[in-house]
């Protein structure tokens, strides 16, 4: 996770977003669900599913290069090796 509001900065834009969170921060909104009449109350009373994994500077770099999730997978597999 980025440091400093710098580098949060340059990664944001290499992954096409306004922000990112700083890696010392405890919480982060991405992403909003918007009130749509296919979607009222947007992602409310959603259950979502979610995986976590170590991004290591390795698997950084990847998502930066925007690497398959493939990749990305059989990288952080070999890692924990």
């Amino acid at each position: 996770m980025q440091q400093t509001r710098e580098q949060v900065a340059q990664y944001a834009q290499d992954l096409g977003y306004e922000s990112l969170p700083l890696a010392t921060q405890t919480s982060f909104a991405l992403a909003k669900g918007k009130d749509t009449p296919q979607t009222p109350r947007g992602y409310a009373g959603r259950a979502g599913l979610y995986e976590v994994m170590d991004i290591t500077e390795e698997i950084q770099n990847l998502i930066v290069k925007r690497a398959t999730a493939t990749e990305i997978q059989r990288t952080a597999i070999h890692a924990k090796e």
